[in-house]
């Protein structure tokens, strides 16, 4: 297991050695947490507005060369969704609120990667019950972004 952790503010890169989940909230309050298991690399943020965030993001891809990417509180619509491109990725999954502001999940997933996308709407409230998830194929891994 690998984690890796790079803060917005200084881009400084910060190794975490030991073999446990590593999850931080810095300065703007903004949530993350990265995992590598059998070459993947799983990344997570809680970013309160994703589309005045996509350079920021965009760093992250750069930087750790990530394969899954879990959002939460992304705070679109459908239509704004369909027009999020992160270059190499696909949008696999993804929850957005219809009747209230803010809030949402979304998972990103590189494009080589072979998965299929869970369906979660029996389960998911708007307010009290967020998520998206994808099962990776090829590692045998489900993944559930919850907010």
């Amino acid at each position: 297991m690998c984690k890796t952790f790079f803060s917005p503010q200084t881009k400084d890169q910060k190794r975490i050695a030991e073999d446990k989940n590593y999850s931080t909230t810095n300065k703007n309050n903004i949530e993350i947490n990265t995992s590598c298991e059998r070459g993947f690399k799983i990344f997570f943020m809680k970013i309160k507005c994703l589309t005045n965030k996509m350079d920021l993001l965009n760093d992250y891809i750069y930087l750790l060369n990530l394969s899954v990417i879990c959002i939460c509180e992304h705070w679109m619509q459908i239509e704004e969704i369909k027009c999020t491109i992160l270059e190499g990725f696909t949008v696999a999954s993804f929850f957005t609120r219809s009747n209230l502001k803010n809030g949402g999940t979304i998972i990103f997933v590189k494009k080589d990667i072979n998965f299929t996308s869970s369906n979660l709407s029996e389960y998911v409230s708007e307010s009290h019950f967020e998520a998206s998830g994808i099962y990776l194929n090829q590692i045998k891994l489900q993944i559930i972004n919850i907010y």
